[in-house]
């Protein structure tokens, strides 16, 4: 259920968990429930889609939300195509570059105007488009600790209301990329709402 499943794939692992969880199975379905979706979500988000679901038993209940939060540090087998580039404000590939930057680190700022929660991501793949691991407000260090993020931030008076800090010579092996993107947190607001929206990069 990580970021990047589909919301067949979201289906199939409630049905995985046991007979007494494949009732929620059609309810994720009927409702459009995906990864990228769950692993937007905070807690509170997270308990109004169980109740969406007609989870009532305490014990689903905990179940479910542990699976979802483990889902957001396991590894993904999504396509580069499941980052939601509607939502996209500016992208950002750092390229594993042993011989430039191997022993520093590079840092990803970003700042607004607006009365608008913008949120800092930054996912890393493998040759072929293959996700790795990813960090957002939620989950703000990979398991291979080379990329952390500075945590949620409400923001929208133009200082850095958060940062992403990458350290490539702790990457992943097969990390051939990292895209970095920007996406509104609130459904039914886009980027158009804020102003001033600046990323900036700085390595040391």
């Amino acid at each position: 259920m990580g970021a990047g499943a589909s919301t067949a794939e979201v289906s199939q692992h409630l049905q995985s968990l046991g007979q007494a969880y494949s009732i929620y199975a059609q309810a994720a379905v009927d409702n459009g429930l995906d990864g990228d979706l769950l692993a937007s979500c905070d807690d509170s988000e997270l308990n109004e889609t169980l109740d969406v679901l007609g989870v009532t038993t305490n014990l689903h209940r905990k179940r479910l939300m542990n699976e979802i939060k483990k889902a957001a540090g396991d590894i993904s087998t999504a396509p580069v195509a499941a980052v939601p580039s509607a939502a996209a404000a500016n992208a950002t590939i750092v390229r594993r570059q042993r011989s430039s930057f191997s022993q520093g680190s590079v840092k990803i700022s970003l700042s607004w105007n607006g009365n608008i929660d913008l949120d800092l991501n930054a996912v890393t793949f493998k040759d072929g488009g293959h996700t790795l691991d990813f960090v957002y407000y939620a989950n703000t260090e990979t398991r291979d600790r080379s990329i952390s993020h500075s945590g949620d931030s409400k923001g929208g008076d133009m200082t850095n209301n958060e940062e992403i800090s990458i350290k490539p010579n702790l990457l992943h092996p097969q990390a051939a990329a990292v895209v970095v993107f920007v996406r509104c947190h609130e459904v039914g607001v886009n980027l158009r709402n804020a102003t001033n929206v600046i990323v900036t990069i700085t390595s040391r």
